[in-house]
């Protein structure tokens, strides 16, 4: 009859509307759990960054082809890196102000130098640029 029709359709319904909100769930677990790795693979970038500096010329080379490697996973994920460019202001979103410096012919709160570049992915910061800023 037609009540038991009525009442089949809004039991499809519901049950469409928590299989919506379950597949949105899990799709936002799925892009946090995404960019957590991501995050990790940078923090690795920056560590091969770091000693590659301190190497022989040998090692810095084949630490450099690693690091390339790296950056290519990270492109092929949708990933860039960024840099701030001095004189720009900081912007909380995206840079993290790791050092401060006074004078360097800037105002106050401008960025003189980038410690570590920043990662974002599409309009989301996968890690905010390090930066020294000018001191209030």
């Amino acid at each position: 009859t037609a009540e038991r029709v009525r009442l089949g359709l809004e039991d499809l319904m519901r049950g469409r509307a928590a299989l919506a909100e379950e597949l949105e769930v899990a799709t936002r677990d799925r892009r946090r759990d995404h960019e957590r790795v991501l995050r990790e693979i940078v923090e690795v970038a920056d560590g091969i960054e770091r000693l590659r500096w301190s190497a022989q010329p040998e090692t810095s080379e084949m630490l450099g082809s690693i690091l390339q490697q790296i950056q290519e996973v990270l492109a092929g994920q949708g990933v860039s890196t960024y840099r701030p460019g001095v004189g720009d202001v900081v912007d909380g979103r995206t840079c993290e102000v790791m050092a401060t410096t006074s004078g360097a012919g800037l105002r106050a709160g401008a960025v003189t130098r980038v410690l570590r570049a920043g990662y974002e992915m599409g309009d989301r910061i996968i890690r905010r640029a390090g930066v020294e800023v000018v001191k209030e």
